[in-house]
């Protein structure tokens, strides 16, 4: 009987321990989510203000510029506006892309969480069956 009661403080101990470690690795995963979605923030943001000053960009030029510019300089101003609007498209793009990525890893790591919580169950089960299984063969 002695035995059994140290089994089962160790069974709880471990138990412990184990929600202890899980619950160390929520928060440091937490940690690192909300940093990541900061700093996509942050760069959402950037791109904002870029894409915004590419647009008022050619505006104020513009008002600012002579009242007829030289055809050979607003082709030129106009392709290079063009490019830059490109590469301001593909960092839009590239930012959607990493948005997607990191829904599909918070899904990941909800269903490895659900999955471990399903194993940790079963696990329990699986220990008061084994020990309700060593307590029948004692009294016999």
């Amino acid at each position: 009987a002695e035995q059994t009661a140290k089994d089962r403080s160790r069974v709880v101990d471990d138990h412990m321990l184990c929600q202890q470690k899980l619950q160390k690795f929520y928060a440091q995963r937490n940690t690192y989510l909300t940093g990541i979605t900061m700093f996509l923030g942050l760069i959402l943001i950037s791109t904002h203000s870029l894409v915004s000053q590419l647009v008022e960009g050619p505006r104020a030029a513009a008002a600012a510029a002579q009242p007829a510019p030289a055809a050979d300089a607003s082709r030129a101003e106009a392709e290079r506006l063009k490019s830059q609007l490109a590469d301001a498209r593909k960092e839009v793009e590239e930012l959607k892309r990493k948005d997607r990525d990191m829904a599909t890893l918070k899904k990941q790591a909800e269903s490895s969480h659900r999955e471990y919580m399903r194993l940790a169950d079963e696990c329990e089960r699986l220990q008061k069956l084994l020990d309700n299984s060593g307590e029948s063969k004692k009294d016999a």
